[in-house]
C-alpha cells in the first residue's frame, strides 16, 4: 500500500509540473502581432498612371486573411444560359516573423473588363477579360510602401503594381 500511494505521489508531481494548455495558449497570444496593411493597386498605361485603388485591412501574424472586392458578371453561352465570372480583387496574405524581421507571403489575383468582342454589340457580345495572378514573398518593413509585385500586361501597354504598407498595431 505504503509504495503505490509513493508511486501516486511521484505521478501527481510530475503531472504538475507540466505545462498548462492554458498557459501555453497564453503564452502564444502575447507573440501575436497585429498590423494594418494598406494595399494599393495601380494600373498604368504606358507608364502613366490610370487608375489607383486602395484597401486596408487588421491582419493577425501568423495567420492567412482574405480580401475579396469585385463583381459577378453575367456572361451568356452558347446554349443560352447565363454563366457568371468574379470580376475585380481577390488577396490572400500571411504574415511570417522570423529572425531577421517580417516578411508577408502574398496570393493576389486581378481581373478586370478589357471591352467586349465585336465593340458594336457589347451588351450582347462576351466579355474580354483581363486576368493578372501574383504570387509573391517579399520582406516589409513597418511603415515603408514597398511594391511586392509588378506585371506587364501581354497584349497591352498596361502595368499592374500591387504595393503593401505594413503599420504594427500595439
Amino acid at each position: 500500500m505504503r509504495r503505490s500511494f509513493g508511486w501516486l505521489l511521484a505521478l501527481v508531481i510530475a503531472i504538475g509540473l507540466l505545462p498548462s494548455p492554458a498557459g501555453a495558449q497564453e503564452e502564444k497570444q502575447e507573440s501575436w502581432k497585429f498590423f494594418k496593411l494598406d494595399f494599393v493597386v495601380r494600373e498604368l498605361d504606358s507608364g502613366k498612371t490610370v487608375n489607383t485603388r486602395n484597401y486596408t485591412m487588421i491582419t493577425r501574424s501568423g495567420d492567412w486573411q482574405q480580401l475579396r472586392v469585385g463583381t459577378r458578371v453575367p456572361i451568356a453561352t452558347e446554349e443560352n444560359k447565363i454563366q457568371y465570372s468574379d470580376v475585380g480583387l481577390s488577396v490572400d496574405c500571411r504574415i511570417l516573423e522570423g529572425p531577421g524581421g517580417s516578411s508577408l507571403v502574398t496570393k493576389a489575383e486581378i481581373s478586370s473588363i478589357a471591352g467586349y468582342a465585336g465593340e458594336k454589340g457589347a451588351p450582347s457580345s462576351p466579355p474580354l477579360l483581363r486576368h493578372v495572378q501574383m504570387n509573391t514573398s517579399a520582406p516589409i518593413t513597418p511603415g515603408k510602401p514597398v511594391v511586392i509585385s509588378g506585371v506587364d500586361e501581354l497584349n497591352s501597354n498596361h502595368r499592374f503594381q500591387l504595393e503593401v504598407t505594413a503599420t504594427e498595431l500595439k
